[in-house]
């Protein structure tokens, strides 16, 4: 995770501040990243499962009130992700899949989402045939609840 974090650095520009990302077998790692210069800018990169980068594509921001978007409002959703804890994931993962009670559970997907200022949460969605719970972790990347 690290390294494909420091590859689209090297791309985008650093400071690398990151508005969201997401992940799945399909698409692999999909990161939209503010463009240091000019912070209304948003663009997308995708890390495939492959390795390979792809990008930056522009993404299209809309705003809830129907006016422009401004860059104070992409800098509110902008973030480090550094300072998320990839570290703990897999730990993390093992102790959601244990405690879904499904012992053929998987992580399919997980998406990083803003839950307020400064607070982030991880979402991982697991896959087992009899059920599809979703992990809640915190910012630190411990499990905060399991959603069923």
């Amino acid at each position: 995770m690290l390294r494909a974090l420091d590859a689209i650095a090297a791309k985008s520009g650093k400071p690398l501040r990151v508005t969201s990302m997401d992940t799945d077998a399909t698409n692999g790692l999909t990161v939209e990243v503010q463009e240091p210069k000019n912070h209304v800018n948003v663009d997308q990169y995708v890390v495939a499962p492959d390795g390979t980068l792809t990008g930056p594509v522009p993404v299209k921001l809309t705003s809830l009130d129907s006016g422009p978007v401004t860059a104070a409002e992409v800098d509110q959703e902008a973030f480090d992700p550094k300072s998320i804890g990839f570290a703990r994931l897999a730990r993390t993962a093992r102790e959601a899949i244990a405690k879904s009670k499904f012992s053929d559970a998987r992580v399919k997907e997980w998406e990083l989402k803003k839950a307020g200022p400064g607070d982030y949460r991880w979402y991982l969605y697991l896959d087992a045939a009899r059920g599809r719970p979703v992990a809640v972790l915190k910012q630190d990347g411990s499990l905060l609840r399991l959603q069923f």
